[in-house]
């Protein structure tokens, strides 16, 4: 009935004020509606295109029809269909919703609906025109494609979307929620080979980072190369290992390139309290290599491992946790440069950072070896001199209450075998005597030169 009285109404304006045909009527409704969204410019706007005509009931009757036909739908009573929408604002941020992008075909809705979600954003509109293929299976496609990538896979959960028709072209929105943040999209890292891999983790690790992201598109053996790589970036750099427990990672997808590998570090305490322990054992660090600035390289070898031998004890508590859970058992304090430098109790591995990082500081080429003490997980190191590779185990001349052997100081692979074993492939063999026989003729103690802790505590 309303519909009646309202199409009553706009055709008695039309016979009596402006004299215009039923159809020339309706596209200047038409034109008048859809140029603009807001009501208040459109009643204006109105007001002045046909200001020549004398303001009167029945004019103002007009003015009624018109909000009435926009809050009732006008685009029923004229049988074409519109869609009423607010302008898109443009927002600083990334996540927020954008000006409309135009799309002609597939190709560049797969592009957009790709770019968007490297953006970041959540919501975006886009204007599909000159479209000719089925759109809305083109858009279920579209979206199915985009989801299949590495980055849909690893980083979206869900798209939603919608169309609306509007005159000659369609409005496509897009809802993006996300797995992941903003700043790890934006953080992903390319890789193209085992060199691009080392340098990010040179640059990551010592942020003590707990996710680093990577993207290959060609780089197949990258999940290997983790494996290796990042050990090496630890041995080779104690100071990162600092709280470090251990690490996993996971293909995204996990059957090959292309894919984002999601690299997890596990570390024992956050990277702020971790960056504090570094900058204190670096102190102590400076310390030491200050006091051995002006020694030959073998006095300074046996200052740094004097140092150690002497001012850090053996945790024995830790070492029987060890014995029982080898493979399981978290790396803690005791198996870092810090709990050997500043906590002053280090299991081997301790000890054996420790003097790694003195040795390289000052200019000595020296190594970290892992294997086993009678049966039990040890690590010790082997220092280059002169030529010669010598074999150091610290932790083994730790004899306790400050006192200081030497039977594991500069030692060959020989005296190492008795009760050492270790991966002998790696071909850096120790079999100079040279400098056990200059420490002969030095002033030490003869039951020191063949003392370590093991013996020691069975002659105590």
């Amino acid at each position: 009935m309303s519909t009646f009285i309202l199409k009553k109404a706009i055709y008695q304006f039309e016979e009596n004020f402006i004299g215009l045909k039923s159809s020339d009527f309706e596209k200047n409704i038409v034109f008048f509606v859809t140029i603009d969204y807001n009501i208040f410019e459109n009643v204006f706007f109105l007001i002045f295109k046909i200001g020549a005509f004398k303001l009167n009931r029945k004019f103002y009757l007009f003015i009624l029809v018109l909000i009435l036909l926009f809050f009732s739908g006008c685009s029923s009573m004229l049988n074409r269909k519109f869609v009423f929408s607010q302008e898109h604002v443009v927002s600083s941020s990334s996540t927020a919703s954008v000006t409309v992008s135009k799309i002609t075909d597939y190709d560049s809705l797969v592009d957009a609906i790709d770019t968007m979600i490297r953006a970041c954003r959540t919501e975006q509109t886009f204007q599909l025109s000159d479209f000719s293929d089925n759109i809305d299976q083109d858009i279920k496609d579209a979206v199915q494609q985009v989801l299949a990538t590495p980055l849909g896979i690893y980083a979206v959960s869900n798209i939603l979307y919608k169309t609306s028709l509007i005159l000659n072209y369609y409005e496509l929105s897009f809802t993006v929620t996300y797995n992941c943040t903003e700043s790890d999209i934006r953080g992903i890292i390319p890789l193209s080979g085992k060199m691009d891999l080392k340098m990010a983790l040179m640059e990551k690790l010592p942020e003590f980072r707990t996710k680093i992201l990577f993207y290959t598109d060609t780089y197949a053996t990258v999940c290997e190369d983790i494996d290796a790589c990042i050990l090496d970036m630890y041995y080779m750099n104690p100071l990162y290992a600092v709280g470090f427990t251990g690490y996993e990672y996971k293909a995204y997808p996990d059957d090959g390139s292309p894919c984002i590998i999601e690299l997890q570090v596990h570390y024992t305490e956050p990277a702020v309290l971790l960056a504090t322990k570094v900058k204190n054992a670096e102190v102590k660090l400076l310390e030491i290599l200050d006091a051995a600035q002006e020694m030959e390289a073998l006095d300074a070898l046996k200052f740094f491992h004097d140092c150690l031998s002497s001012a850090v004890t053996y945790d024995l508590d830790t070492e029987q946790l060890l014995m029982q859970n080898e493979n399981s058992m978290e790396r803690s304090t005791p198996f870092s440069i810090y709990g050997a430098l500043i906590e002053e109790k280090a299991v081997s591995e301790g000890y054996a950072l420790a003097l790694k990082e003195l040795c390289d500081r000052y200019g000595i080429t020296c190594v970290l070896v892992s294997g086993k003490y009678e049966g039990v997980y040890h690590m010790w190191n082997r220092v280059y001199l002169d030529g010669k590779w010598y074999a150091i185990d610290c932790s083994a001349d730790a004899l306790g209450d400050g006192q200081i052997g030497y039977g594991y100081f500069c030692v060959t692979d020989e005296i190492m075998r008795a009760h050492y074993t270790w991966n002998e492939m790696d071909r850096t063999y120790c079999r100079s005597t040279l400098i056990r026989d200059e420490l002969k003729e030095m002033d030490i103690d003869a039951s020191k030169m063949e003392a370590s802790r093991y013996t020691w505590q069975a002659e105590k």
